[in-house]
């Protein structure tokens, strides 16, 4: 049995909502490591007593609160101590009414009790064995924030018993590429691309569905990330390390950035103990790891990174980020400003700006694009813009088409729109 005689050094928080054919392969990639018979296994190499894992189920409806619960229960093996303990010693639950995102977040950053956080998607993915090395590189450099790298992979089509599912296809496979595959429990299999066809014995064998992962860099371009291993504060490393990516998943962060625990003579006194909610997530918004990621990088004194590659994205048609309705479409333009809003309200209280000026400089010319895309009032638009003091736009780092944009945008931003219209 594991005894919680201290607080666990990391908690893993997992927003749950509608994501059941993905939820037990995030789940099983942050348990204990378990080897698998093709060799490799999945799995942390954390000690089941050092860590947690808390998932928030947002009111889902397909039945993912069910196997979160379900996930709980089962028994597992630590590779470490050798005890077969009970899932539900390591993961937490929390049922709630759906919130949104940002809220279940929260609910999990209340009830988090790890000296670090970490946030991980229910439809995304951990590595192997590589949490035990990013928590000590935390311990050993007493940083506040640790970021680490990621990559992308996407769900290509799979043929198994002359059954082809047209559901599992995101983009067409490449020749030579290294692909993971997973089968209808989540457990992964060993699968290669060869000459274009997807290769596997186990697939021949089993004519359930499965699910396969290719690793893939969507981008062209290389990240404007800079891995430098020099310990510096959150807004140097905001300012001349961080590119435009925020991916709050990319992080360790020490707990008490977040939320500080009640202050024990709040008891004594008679009242209610409160903890301090230092960095919650903006509610109800898209772009919530733009909002939130310059606040809490701001607040932090040592920050660092490390080029290990920790975490599996998702990139899937059903993402919030990848929403296509009219009515997605035109909450992305809205909440595209209220996050302009509140990084302008950052920027304000900020010594150094580089980074939050060419961010709200960026968010702007793609809300100004959603304008002209769905035809709204972009005198609106732009007049709101400028009461917020977005113009000019300018930032460092960018493309050559993003600058001409920004340029045109500046001498007229209704020419822009104009532009972008036709």
């Amino acid at each position: 049995m594991i005894l919680r005689m201290q607080s666990p050094i990391l908690s893993i928080i997992v927003p749950v909502y509608n994501v059941k054919p993905y939820l037990r392969k995030c789940v099983e990639s942050l348990l204990p490591y378990a080897p698998l018979p093709e060799g490799k296994g999945v799995g942390q190499d954390l000690d089941p007593a050092e860590y947690e894992i808390i998932l928030v189920d947002d009111g889902s409806t397909d039945g993912s609160g069910e196997l979160a619960d379900e996930l709980a229960q089962s028994p597992i093996t630590s590779h470490k101590s050798q005890i077969t303990n009970h899932k539900s010693q390591i993961i937490q639950v929390i049922h709630q009414a759906n919130k949104g995102l940002s809220e279940a977040r929260n609910t999990g950053i209340r009830a988090a009790r790890g000296k670090y956080i970490q946030f991980v998607d229910s439809d995304d993915y951990l590595e192997p064995n590589v949490l035990g090395k990013l928590v000590a590189q935390m311990e050993r450099e007493e940083l506040d924030v640790l970021r680490f790298d990621y990559q992308n992979v996407r769900i290509v089509p799979t043929i198994r018993a002359g059954l082809y599912n047209p559901a599992l296809m995101s983009l067409p496979s490449e020749q030579g590429s290294t692909i993971r595959t997973c089968d209808a429990t989540g457990n992964e299999v060993n699968s290669s691309v060869a000459n274009g066809s997807i290769t596997n014995s186990s697939l021949e064998a089993n004519s359930s569905a499965s699910s396969t992962y290719q690793i893939f860099e969507p981008n062209k371009t290389p990240r404007q990330v800079d891995h430098c291993t020099d310990i510096v504060t959150g807004e140097e490393y905001l300012n001349t390390r961080m590119g435009y990516a925020c991916y709050v998943s990319q992080f360790l962060i020490r707990r008490t950035l977040l939320i500080c625990d009640a202050e024990p003579n709040a008891a004594m006194a008679g009242t209610t103990p409160q903890p301090e909610e230092k960095m919650m997530f903006l509610k109800g918004v898209y772009f919530e790891d733009t909002e939130w990621t310059p606040r809490m990088l701001l607040t932090a004194k040592r920050v660092n990174s490390s080029t290990t590659i920790a975490y599996n994205y998702l990139m899937r048609t059903g993402s919030i980020t990848k929403a296509v309705s009219k009515e997605k479409q035109l909450k992305v333009v809205n909440d595209k400003l209220i996050v302009i809003e509140s990084l302008c309200r950052t920027m304000a209280n900020a010594k150094d700006k580089r980074w939050l000026r060419g961010m709200i400089s960026l968010m702007a010319l793609g809300m100004l694009s959603g304008v002209a895309q769905h035809g709204l009032n972009a005198r609106s638009y732009v007049r709101q813009l400028r009461s917020l003091g977005a113009f000019p736009l300018h930032a460092d780092k960018v493309s050559k088409s993003a600058k001409r944009k920004m340029k045109i945008t500046n001498f007229c931003p209704y020419l822009y729109v104009m532009l972008m219209r036709h």
